[in-house]
């Protein structure tokens, strides 16, 4: 699966939010990544602006 652009990450990023007391950011990439059946290197893959995909829609 191609990584999520921005609009498709975020209904999950606010599921999650809503449905958690406290969580890292951490917490949160990982469950996007298994949401989205990622792979490691899916979620490390840096973008040219140094972001990495997957954080950038949450903040980072």
């Amino acid at each position: 699966m191609p990584i999520p652009d921005f609009q498709t990450l975020m209904l999950p990023v606010l599921h999650f939010a809503s449905a958690h007391d406290d969580h890292s950011l951490r917490e949160a990439v990982d469950h996007l990544a298994n949401e989205f059946s990622l792979t490691e290197e899916e979620t490390n893959l840096l973008l040219l602006s140094g972001a990495q995909p997957g954080r950038s829609a949450l903040g980072r």
